[in-house]
């Protein structure tokens, strides 16, 4: 199995001593600025139309920039998609009815990232934007030719949930590309992503929600795990077994992870800003107390020793900018002792920032050109 490891790392871009506009920055806030990349680069592969993004974008600015404003902006427009794909729906208009449920599973993608900072922060409202959004996004997936396949992935005593995508033409086993998350996208995220990319080139791809992702941690309450290889193994062998994958070429992309460590006392006396960030990314540790979350935090350790144990050859990330796990990339490239290579995206490409939000189908291209490369099947 070909491993494509986590897009992380990068560097911060040279000072020029120039003041100049910023073609990046929408918001001065920078957790609305970096989801509002991904929104944008969403366009991409049509799950978003700029007028619509950039018009919410404008409404949240009229109500003071809030992450409050902007969870109602955006629940609002993925709402009135919804309803505008419906009448499509019910004549038949597939094509029609598809993009706007894409795009408002995009659009409560998005509200749903700052259901934490809206009127009522709760679990229970997560799960109720969760599956608003999840339902648009079926509803987009069965019009999709082939229709996407909702599967259940055997794992110890339950199940996690995915899509199996495949492309138009005849059924042979083809090379299938294992899209895994971090902690913040969902599955719409991970069509853009990755997922339409590989169909375009005649691949499988299988998206799923493991423990902490998705409907594990929004319904189910489930927080993610440190050991992901008892994860990981149970998808393998369930695609393995599938009569439409060469099981001689699954490769698996790894993009981001979400969590950070912060010291216990930055807990306390915190602007809301950060008392958000804190909130949000450790709420994928389970429900525990925060110190216990922090603990948990510790156990997600990726040391020269595991990253020895890896054989499979790898393609490492690169942003330009990274502004959360920077020079990681680097230095996981440097551990590796494997076939691998380390793509680098810069500011000139538009592709800067974590997990390259405004250029996903550059991000793409490059991944996969290297796999098709790379993932030859055996003799």
């Amino acid at each position: 199995m070909a491993a494509m490891l986590p897009v992380t790392g990068g560097t911060a871009a040279a000072a020029t001593g120039e003041s100049r506009v910023d073609a990046t920055q929408f918001f001065s806030d920078s957790a609305l600025n970096f989801q509002a990349l991904f929104a944008l680069g969403a366009v991409a592969y049509n799950a978003a139309l700029p007028g619509q993004v950039l018009e919410a974008f404008d409404r949240v600015h009229a109500s003071g920039d809030a992450y409050r404003a902007y969870y109602e902006e955006f629940l609002a427009l993925g709402r009135r998609l919804r309803r505008l794909g419906n009448q499509p729906a019910r004549a038949r208009r597939g094509v029609t009815a598809r993009d706007c449920y894409l795009r408002a599973a995009t659009y409560l993608d998005q509200a749903l990232y700052f259901t934490l900072a809206s009127a009522t922060p709760t679990r229970a409202q997560e799960a109720a934007v969760y599956r608003e959004m999840e339902s648009c996004f079926a509803a987009a997936a069965a019009r999709f030719v082939p229709a996407f396949k909702r599967v259940s992935i055997p794992y110890e005593r339950r199940t996690l949930p995915g899509w199996l995508l495949t492309p138009a033409g005849s059924r042979i086993r083809r090379p299938t590309l294992i899209l895994n998350n971090g902690s913040d996208a969902q599955n719409v995220d991970l069509l853009v992503s990755g997922g339409l990319a590989a169909l375009e080139r005649g691949w499988n791809a299988l998206i799923f929600e493991g423990p902490g992702q998705g409907s594990n941690l929004f319904l189910h309450g489930i927080p993610f795990r440190p050991d992901w290889e008892k994860v990981i193994t149970p998808v393998v062998t369930w695609l393995r077994d599938r009569p439409e994958v060469d099981k001689r070429r699954i490769a698996l992309f790894g993009s981001s992870f979400g969590g950070y460590l912060v010291p216990r006392a930055a807990a306390f006396g915190l602007p809301s800003t950060t008392r958000f960030q804190i909130t949000k990314r450790s709420e994928i540790y389970g429900n525990g107390s925060f110190y216990d979350k922090m603990r948990l935090a510790r156990d997600f350790l990726l040391s020269r020793a595991v990253v020895g144990k890896i054989s499979a050859p790898a393609i490492i990330a690169q942003a330009a900018e990274e502004q959360l796990f920077p020079d990681q990339s680097k230095q996981l490239h440097h551990w590796l002792h494997v076939k691998k290579s380390l793509a680098t995206f810069t500011v000139a490409e538009g592709a800067q920032f974590h997990c390259e939000p405004m250029a996903p189908t550059l991000r793409n291209d490059t991944v996969l050109d290297w796999l098709e490369a790379n993932l030859r099947p055996t003799r």
